[in-house]
């Protein structure tokens, strides 16, 4: 003959009992009274937030707010007069002839900007505006 044994179940004893939680109401009149006297603190992940958010809407007021127009948009005139470059004539010896009594790089850098180029490669033939004296 078999016997069959029924046990209660056993409990793990590393585990804890869930414990109920007891939930109080709290008087709205004296919450609201206490919440309103309190200080605000904030922690540094809020601090951090609040950085965060006014330096982004600081950075789209700038932007959007006209920053471009303390630039100074207004183009003024250059006098200029036209060279033709001959053979052999490089920028250097042309801002030496335009601009004797001036520093040369100078000269150049003001040549390569009224022409728009970015380099100071000049070919003979290649008519290039300079600053009039």
């Amino acid at each position: 003959m078999t016997a069959i044994t029924f046990s209660a179940p056993v409990s793990n004893p590393r585990r804890r009992p869930a414990r109920t939680a007891v939930v109080a109401v709290p008087d709205t009149r004296a919450g609201r009274a206490r919440r309103q006297g309190a200080p605000l603190r904030l922690t540094r992940r809020g601090r951090l937030v609040v950085t965060g958010l006014l330096a982004t809407a600081g950075v789209a007021v700038s932007l959007f707010a006209g920053g471009v127009a303390g630039a100074g948009t207004d183009a003024q005139r250059v006098p200029v007069r036209y060279v033709t470059v001959a053979p052999g004539d490089t920028l250097w010896s042309i801002a030496g002839e335009v601009a004797p009594s001036e520093d040369r790089r100078d000269t150049v850098a003001r040549i390569l900007e009224l022409n728009a180029r970015d380099t100071s490669g000049v070919r003979a033939g290649d008519r290039i505006a300079v600053p009039a004296r």
